[in-house]
């Protein structure tokens, strides 16, 4: 099933070498961390992040 999200681009490049790394694809090492969360304490639930001083501007669909 896809999956999508935008992340920074230091996320996305920590991410694409932890799953290089492990010899890994980048959506077989997704999916194997979120197991391996579930296996072991679950996903962290985060409080909401506070809003931006600046709103982007962009337009609504």
């Amino acid at each position: 099933m896809l999956l999508q999200g935008r992340v920074t681009p230091e996320r996305r490049a920590a991410a694409n070498e932890a799953a290089q790394d492990s010899g890994l694809s980048l959506s077989f090492y997704l999916d194997t961390l979120i197991q391996h969360l579930e296996e072991n304490g679950g996903l962290p639930i985060f409080p909401k992040p506070r809003p931006q001083a600046e709103e982007l501007p962009i337009q609504a669909a």
